[in-house]
């Protein structure tokens, strides 16, 4: 049976094994092969298109959030004055939840689709990976 050497400490190993058995490097792909894949990952997984998307959701829920805690209602007695800057009021913090839905929708969907993108990257190098 052929020999094998390592490419991480050059020791010699059985034509049949998988790991060195010195070191316990890989024997059947070159090292350099493996992380030029392993970078080729990362790289994917970086440029995934979704995380401006989940930044943009994320904004939106701490705006809403900061203007529906940040804006007062009304104080006084209620009166006919004070019913209109209460229909003002509740409008806003209608409008405020609006953004919040929105925003944590877009998250959501945008998260859905990072995993997804990040989980084909591995795939795609785990396909590479069984091949050799």
């Amino acid at each position: 049976m052929e020999k094998k050497i390592c490419s991480k400490c050059g020791a010699e190993n059985p034509g049949g094994n998988l790991l060195c058995k010195n070191c316990g490097e890989e024997l059947y792909r070159p090292r350099v092969e493996r992380e030029e894949e392993e970078q080729e990952t990362i790289r994917r997984i970086k440029s995934n298109p979704a995380i401006p998307w989940m930044s943009i959701g994320c904004i939106l829920v701490i705006v809403g959030l900061g203007l529906s805690i940040v804006i007062q209602p009304p104080s006084g007695e209620y009166t006919t004055t004070t019913a209109k800057e209460w229909e003002t009021y509740a409008d806003f913090l209608k409008y405020c939840s609006i953004i919040n839905i929105i925003g944590l929708l877009l998250f959501m969907v945008a998260t859905i689709y990072g995993m997804s993108w990040n989980a084909d990257a591995i795939r795609m190098i785990y396909s590479k990976i069984k091949k050799t």
